[in-house]
């Protein structure tokens, strides 16, 4: 799903933008409005898969760097976004949702030229692995390779 999520952003630049994105300058997208809908869709099937993955095989959680205020606003997101997660779960998704979006975006805007990083897809596998491990998931690096040209063509 994820090498999916990268291959439609790649060959949909332009809606990955107005939907992640501030396209046109002065222009904020309603907050009920399609766009946010579409982004909330993304996560949410994310968060849906990633919530699979717990539910199947629970990982180690970080224990540390929430304080009281974080915890509460985990725990509300990690029951009313979509399948329940635990607070310290709910971190687990969204640093690396955060972290796989991100280097998307990174390619995408531009943003990885300066590194001189001829082959960002082998970043994000390379990403992607580390974070499938992070939770259990253990996946070489052919057999991801394999997934991903099932998933382009």
């Amino acid at each position: 799903m994820c090498l999916v999520y990268r291959e439609w952003a790649i060959a949909h630049q332009h809606e990955f933008a107005l939907i992640f994105g501030t396209p046109v300058p002065g222009f904020a997208a309603p907050e009920e409005g399609p766009t946010a809908e579409a982004g909330a869709r993304f996560g949410g099937v994310f968060q849906t898969e990633f919530a699979r993955v717990w539910t199947a095989t629970p990982f180690a959680l970080p224990e540390q760097g929430r304080g009281a205020a974080l915890e509460r606003e985990l725990t509300l997101a990690g029951h009313e976004c979509g399948p329940p997660l635990p607070a310290g779960a709910m971190q687990v998704f969204l640093s690396s949702w955060g972290r796989l979006h991100g280097l998307i975006s990174l390619e995408l805007f531009g943003q990885l030229a300066w590194v001189g990083l001829s082959d960002a897809g082998a970043l994000f596998r390379a990403d992607l692995l580390e974070l499938l491990g992070r939770v259990g998931v253990e996946v070489d690096a052919a057999e991801l390779r394999r997934i991903g040209r099932r998933a382009a063509g």
